[in-house]
């Protein structure tokens, strides 16, 4: 058994099945996953080096599948102990639970989660650049809270996320720092945080 060092997968290289597996998710790794355009997929952005796509609750199977898998790319970096993204979980109708994907060469190479959350805590950044305890607040209604940003390695600090959140805003039809944001943050999420609420 070996463990490829830029991958992280576990495979028996003189195995055929296992040398195979790891090429195709060693080629995801690196250059995102395979994601050619769908006949019905929603483009709310395109120019010459990008496309972004919406997936909501409701969109077909075959687009919130490709979402699922995505996001379990996405979390082999952040590493959180649960799943990111279930394309039959009731909860993204509860929630309205909206991706944004990013492509570029039919690679899947961004992806953010925006949903309607219920609770609202509030708190304020700290001058060591954490934040404070936060507070809960009465909320007149869900309030549209991004849950998750990601993007692949070779295409970070570029702007992508910034852009992702930039479309999650106009898609959600708020300023950028009136959405919420949901926590744990990894150390990168959460100065992109704090940038996006100045």
């Amino acid at each position: 058994m070996e463990r490829c060092p830029i991958c992280g997968l576990g495979y028996v290289p003189g195995y055929l099945p296992d040398a195979a597996r790891h090429r195709r998710e060693h080629d995801e790794f690196v250059h995102g996953v395979s994601a050619k355009p769908l006949r019905d997929e929603c483009i709310i952005f395109q120019d010459s080096t990008l496309r972004i796509t919406v997936v909501s609750p409701f969109s077909s199977l075959i687009q919130r599948r490709r979402v699922e898998r995505i996001a379990r790319r996405a979390n082999r970096e952040t590493q959180y102990d649960f799943g990111l993204y279930g394309a039959t979980e009731a909860g993204n109708r509860e929630l309205d639970t909206h991706a944004l994907v990013g492509h570029r060469n039919d690679r899947a190479i961004a992806l953010l989660f925006i949903q309607r959350g219920t609770r609202v805590w509030v708190a304020k950044w700290a001058s060591n650049g954490d934040f404070d305890e936060p507070t809960w607040i009465e909320s007149d209604g869900p309030r549209w809270t991004i849950g998750f940003v990601w993007v692949l390695g070779r295409y970070r600090r570029q702007g992508l996320a910034q852009q992702m959140i930039t479309e999650a805003a106009k898609f959600a039809r708020l300023p950028v720092n009136a959405l919420g944001w949901y926590t744990p943050f990894t150390d990168a999420g959460k100065a992109l945080a704090r940038l996006s609420h100045f």
